[in-house]
């Protein structure tokens, strides 16, 4: 069956209408990993513009960073393709695709965010962003993660000092002021904005259907509700305030489509800027 559906209720043809359409786009999965394997592992040619960022910002490669944002995406985008499907048809879920939407399309468009702009100073800050940000969610983590054994803890903290080091070093080289790099964490709401941005899309749109799938994703009650396809329960027609949560395919295939696009966006400029 391609919708979950209740005993007394049957999609309507504008529902698979669209069915037919997220089945088309996810036919379209295999050929995207396809694209990606041939440029995987990130290996960035002499004279390209990823081998000289590289090379300023060792010992923190920008291809490490590209290089992980693709195979989460692509990870999250296989794992779709086994989700969705119901032997030959699509199957719609409430919940469960979005997650991995969401992480697909973050993901994605960190890799458009970070090579995006033509400026390689403007790539190497957006790097010293990422770096530095991963390195204050690490240190959130370690305290809790190693509260039992301080050899650890002292170890992993140890590093983060390393690293921090380390980028405040490259960016005094290449004359970066910290605040260029520190004066505020990333949030994906940006990353997904600008990446959208950096390749001619409309990041207000990308940007607001990450937020949207991010209320399915925690999940967010009045958000999921919203946006899902409510069906009253109660017998006679009788309204009780109580209704089955059935999901709308008009939502889950602008996501599908915006975490597709984006996808395919960062490997082709991943070939681009390795080039």
């Amino acid at each position: 069956m391609p919708l979950m559906t209740s005993s007394d209720r049957e999609p309507g043809d504008d529902e698979l209408d669209t069915v037919l359409q997220i089945s088309l786009l996810l036919a379209e999965i295999p050929e995207q990993l396809e694209a990606y394997r041939a440029i995987e592992p990130v290996q960035p040619g002499a004279r390209s513009a990823v081998a000289a960022d590289d090379f300023i910002l060792t010992p923190f490669p920008a291809s490490q960073i590209v290089g992980t944002c693709l195979a989460a995406a692509a990870d999250c985008l296989s794992a779709i393709d086994v989700l969705m499907h119901d032997g030959e048809d699509p199957f719609v879920w409430v919940f469960a695709q979005y997650p991995l939407l969401r992480s697909a399309l973050e993901a994605s468009s960190q890799v458009l965010w970070l090579l995006g702009p033509e400026s390689r100073r403007a790539r190497v800050v957006r790097n010293l962003r990422v770096r530095a940000t991963e390195s204050k969610q690490d240190e959130l983590l370690f305290a809790p993660a190693f509260a039992d054994s301080s050899t650890e803890l002292s170890v992993q903290l140890a590093a983060a000092t390393v690293q921090t080091s380390e980028l405040a070093r490259i960016a005094e080289r290449e004359g970066i002021p910290r605040n260029d790099y520190l004066k505020k964490q990333l949030s994906y709401s940006e990353i997904v904005r600008a990446g959208s941005i950096a390749v001619g899309g409309d990041g207000a749109r990308d940007e607001t259907v990450w937020r949207l799938i991010s209320g399915f994703a925690h999940p967010y009650t009045s958000r999921s509700r919203a946006f899902s396809t409510l069906h009253p329960l109660g017998s006679g027609g009788d309204s009780t305030g109580v209704s089955a949560m059935m999901p709308n395919p008009m939502i889950v295939l602008l996501a599908l489509n915006t975490a597709l696009n984006a996808f395919r966006a960062a490997v082709e400029l991943t070939k681009t800027r390795m080039s």
